[in-house]
């Protein structure tokens, strides 16, 4: 499973081509390519303040092929743990 930051996706939609080689790559290897609600929201609130209506158009086919990981409660309490230790 490979989980995409933000930055990995804006890379990807800006055409850097290591990181479409890398995720064709991943593709191949049959990986399952994830993110987090919290990347699609950067995501597109980005496109949105752009005015891109393409580009969220591009975006939201994406994530129709993607797994999107949400938060909850109990997510946000460990991770909070995890970071105050």
């Amino acid at each position: 499973m490979i989980f995409l930051d933000t930055n990995i996706i804006s890379y990807y939609f800006n055409g850097n081509a290591t990181v479409k080689d890398k995720m064709l790559e991943a593709i191949d290897r049959n990986e399952h390519i994830c993110t987090t609600a919290i990347n699609a929201y950067e995501i597109f609130k980005g496109l949105k303040r752009k005015g891109s209506k393409r580009k969220e158009n591009q975006f939201s086919a994406f994530l129709k092929d993607v797994a999107v990981f949400t938060i909850d409660d109990g997510v946000t309490d460990i991770t909070a743990d995890i970071y105050s230790d």
